[in-house]
């Protein structure tokens, strides 16, 4: 649109067209640039999270493959590990460090001046930390892609905006300057107060609609100018009703002039001091002589302030002179009305006649004396509270009760003188006399030389004369003794007598207490540990019940050392213990607990004359914890507790929802299994040990027992022999596997030719080792079935052997003594004394099949397994690899030197009938695939 020239002349400088089309052109720069921005963020966000994930995948990767080679301590290993991952393009740096700290490999590039991105991991073998992996990758090709993207955005960015510069601006200044000129027109008729309309209306609708809004808004100023005429009428007619209410108030108003120095009195005003129209003087020195000397200087002061503008308000009370001499109290109110310059123009106020109220006033302070004065006579405590309950008043008997003088409590609030949690319940009960006026309850005060008072506080709400709420006074009465004997007896009843320490009641009601918080708060941590001495009978029967006692009541002591003072350690009964821990900061915390009492209580104990070593047992229950009641998880500890016993003692387990499933188990299992033992449901199955020397041969079968159940179906042994482990049924169920075992081989012995050099092996579990008649049982079963010695082989886990090294060496001279083949099970998942292990009369040694399985994993599992073969032989004894499933096991395997071979590769656990043809074929051919 062209420049136009104005009504007044003057020449218009801007166009409108030439703005819109900036402003468009701003517009769609606004939104391209914000576009520019989302795809700039959302490009750099999504490489940035790539780079992110490539370099977690690439310090996992790292830190699997490093576990063996580490764990092993191969040095080519690790360093072809690094070098590996060190010539990726996109790593700056490889570090290895071991467990120590101790820096293994390093490979660092050269700087490229980009940012870097740096992950660390924990190298883990079989749960244990054995060092630390260390990886840098480089954002260099990520900053060059994100640069080419910006130059792309930036280039399309400057074409669509001086395209769209062009056109729009060739589009507006086509469709904009004619509709306008004739919007002018308009405006300017309208401008002269012709409304007829005999203008040419311009064609777009936007503009007609400019125009007729034009219209209507000078209509509406020809109105706002009537109605300003009629609200001057109207504010002379208030100015008069205002003069009126002034004659008629009762209170006195005046208004001083400071420009004219003139005084406006109302005659309420002249009549509250006695004067008639023609009597009231003017002259300031004759008001100034009815002002009371004593009130004289306030009054100057607080006009003058008003005058100089220091204050906006003045509010005083002073006495004045009535006509007939006698002094009137006055309130007077003034306030100053400025000007733009903030100067006082005038000012403004009014007065009224308080000298009754403060008649009264004075009267009320001679009652409040005698009050004072009876309240200090009176034994009980006393205090006046403000609404704020800040202390107004106090008698002497609350300051001694307290031991503090006035000064020192007069201004503070009685809750500052209270424990935390009485102070809260205090200023509640203050705040509920605003509803209920008069309030009681007991409070513990903390007197200044440290101890405690107990009270029984009264609380009555005192009002004004209008209703409002003035305060409060309270009347305290000293019951210290009351609540001391009362603390004694439920002492009494709430802790144990030999010990001191909390009993079953307390326990359990803060354990409820405990289960309520920590439903109310997520952050609420707590643990209850059930302690059980070990072996405590043997101690009271021998020594004597005083002993006993003694032991008990030190005990109790070393489990108080052990915890803090907000946790609850109590008898439970006998030689039981619970501790109770809240207010946890984490879980692990109860575990340090627990290791601390172990140490503690495992110190001797030195009992008139005798020194004493003592275990215990604990079950640890870790809230929160799903549990309808106390009682529940008391259970649960106690359940924990006794899984540890039946571990071994002297050892803690923490209670899962699986431990309780498992006890449940353990208990139908239990049941079913002497109903089984009883009918017949176990049977066996045999599974072939194979010899590879230039062909395959039989060399053995391993007897597996197997459970038929009427209803369940076939149980998997993982599942019932854990169960008969624990409870104790492993020893029945292993005597009837080792007897039927014999008596099969007696069988195939008799019927098959081939059967007489091929063994029959057979597991001895952990309990049936530890039996002190083991070798009597066994002697009589081959007696009984004919089995000859040289024939069984007996298998014991490595476990089993070292949890009494010495007596297992005995044990197993003696077996071999009668001939028997003896071989270790498991090797490898336990932890073997290689003193023992080379004195022990073992024939071969059975590597477990979790390593045997883990071949193909890598390099440095195969190192793993030929130290055990060379361990092996290094002590004499030939090697069974069980879990044999791959031609590639059995070939790594021979490489290595291993004599025996056994698993799926070559046959699965089979029925005796089954086996009977693997005697009859001797050659064993490996399964296809």
């Amino acid at each position: 649109m062209s420049t136009t020239i104005s009504r007044n002349g003057q020449r218009a400088s801007r166009s409108l067209s030439q703005d819109m089309t900036i402003s468009l052109i701003l517009l769609i720069a606004l939104v391209m640039l914000a576009l520019f921005a989302a795809g700039y963020y959302f490009r750099s966000n999504d490489m940035r999270q790539e780079i992110e994930s490539t370099a977690d995948q690439y310090i996992s990767n790292l830190a699997d493959i490093l576990a063996v080679p580490l764990w092993t301590f191969d040095e080519n290993g690790i360093r072809q590990a690094g070098s590996v991952f060190a010539q990726n393009e996109l790593v700056s740096s490889v570090r290895i460090r071991d467990h120590r700290g101790r820096l293994l490999f390093e490979l660092a590039k050269p700087d490229d001046g980009a940012r870097q991105v740096e992950r660390q991991r924990d190298i883990l073998f079989e749960n244990q930390r054995i060092g630390t992996a260390h990886i840098t990758l480089t954002l260099a090709p990520f900053e060059r892609s994100l640069r080419l993207f910006t130059a792309t955005m930036v280039a399309a960015f400057s074409v669509v905006v001086v395209v769209l510069a062009l056109s729009t601006g060739l589009f507006l200044r086509v469709f904009l300057a004619r509709p306008f000129r004739e919007l002018t027109e308009g405006m300017n008729r309208l401008a002269d107060g012709r409304f007829s309309g005999e203008f040419k209306r311009p064609r777009h609708l936007e503009l007609d609609e400019i125009m007729r809004n034009f219209r209507a808004m000078a209509i509406r100023v020809q109105s706002r100018e009537a109605a300003l005429e009629a609200e001057v009428q109207e504010r002379k007619k208030a100015e008069e009703r205002y003069a009126v209410a002034v004659r008629g108030a009762n209170d006195g108003i005046w208004d001083w002039d400071l420009n004219t120095d003139e005084v406006y009195y109302s005659p309420r005003w002249k009549g509250i001091i006695g004067f008639a129209e023609h009597e009231f003087p003017h002259d300031v020195e004759e008001w100034k002589k009815r002002i009371h000397p004593d009130d004289l200087e306030a009054v100057v002061n607080a006009h003058q302030n008003l005058m100089a503008g220091l204050t906006d308000e003045m509010n005083l009370e002073y006495r004045l002179r009535h006509k007939h001499g006698s002094y009137r109290w006055i309130h007077a109110r003034g306030a100053s009305l400025k000007d733009d310059s903030e100067e006082p123009l005038r000012i403004a106020g009014a007065i009224t006649d308080v000298t009754q109220r403060k008649q009264a006033e004075r009267q009320l302070r001679k009652s409040e004396e005698m009050y004072r004065s009876l309240i200090e006579t009176t034994s009980e405590g006393y205090l006046m509270l403000d609404p704020h309950a800040n202390i107004r008043g106090s008698n002497k008997a609350f300051r001694d009760m307290l031991g503090y003088s006035r000064i020192e409590i007069e201004g503070h609030r009685p809750m500052d003188f209270m424990a935390e949690q009485d102070s809260q319940i205090f200023g509640n009960l203050i705040a509920q006399l605003d509803a209920s006026p008069h309030q009681q309850g007991e409070f513990t005060f903390r007197r200044r030389e440290g101890d405690d008072v107990n009270v029984l506080a009264s609380a009555t709400t005192m009002y004004r004369s209008d209703g409002e709420v003035k305060g409060c006074f309270v009347l305290f009465t000293n019951i210290t003794d009351r609540k001391r004997m009362e603390n004694q007896l439920r002492h009494q009843a709430m802790h144990d007598p030999l010990t001191g320490l909390a009993n079953r009641t307390l326990c359990m009601d803060r354990l409820t207490r405990a289960l309520e918080r920590a439903r109310r708060r997520d952050d609420y941590n707590f643990a209850l540990i059930f302690v059980d001495l070990d072996r405590f009978k043997i101690i009271n029967d021998s020594l004597g019940h005083n002993v006993g006692d003694s032991l008990l009541i030190e005990v109790s002591r070393r489990l108080e050392d052990s915890v803090r003072e907000l946790d609850t350690v109590s008898r439970f009964g006998g030689d039981e213990f619970i501790v109770l821990l809240e207010e946890l900061q984490s879980p692990r915390k109860a575990v340090q607990v627990v290791k601390r009492m172990r140490r503690r209580l495992r110190h001797p104990y030195n009992l008139d004359g005798h020194e004493i070593q003592v275990s215990a047992s604990l079950g640890i229950v870790l809230g929160p914890v799903q549990a309808d009641n106390a009682e529940e998880v008391l259970r649960f500890s106690n359940l924990a507790m006794h899984r540890a016993k039946t571990a071994g003692r002297d050892r803690f387990k923490v209670f899962s929802n699986r431990l309780l499933e498992h006890a449940v188990q353990l208990m139908t299992l239990e049941n079913d299994m002497d109903t089984a033992m009883a009918e017949g449901q176990f049977f066996l199955n045999y599974q072939p040990i194979v010899q590879v020397d230039g062909e395959q041969k039989l060399f053995a079968f391993e007897a597996l027992a197997r459970w038929r159940h009427p209803e369940r179906g076939i149980i998997p042994p993982s599942e019932f022999i854990a169960v008969a482990e624990e409870t104790g049924q492993i020893t029945d169920l292993g005597l009837w596997v080792l007897n039927e075992a014999c008596q099969t081989m007696v069988h195939w012995r008799k019927t098959i030719p081939g059967a007489k050099d091929v063994y029959v092996s057979v597991n001895i579990s952990g309990k049936q080792f530890a039996q002190a008649d083991l070798i009597g049982k066994i002697r009589r079963i081959l007696r009984r079935t004919g089995m000859p010695a040289n024939r069984l082989k007996l298998e014991i886990t490595e476990t089993a052997i070292m949890q009494n090294a010495a007596q297992a060496t005995n044990t197993l001279r003696m077996l071999k003594n009668l001939g028997i083949t003896l071989a270790v099970d498991d090797f490898g998942t336990g932890y073997s004394s290689m003193s023992y292990l080379q004195k022990l009369p073992l024939d071969h040694l059975k590597i477990d099949l979790s390593f045997v399985q883990m071949l193909d994993a890598g390099p440095e599992n195969v190192e793993i397994v030929k130290a055990i073969i060379n361990l092996a032989h290094t002590l004499g004894l030939q090697v069974v690899a069980e879990g044999v499933e791959r031609p590639e096991h059995q070939r790594t395997l021979l490489e290595l030197g291993c004599e025996y071979f056994q698993g799926y590769l070559y046959s699965r656990p089979v029925s005796s009938q089954e086996a009977e043809q693997f005697i009859k074929t001797k050659d064993i051919l490996p399964l296809a695939g």
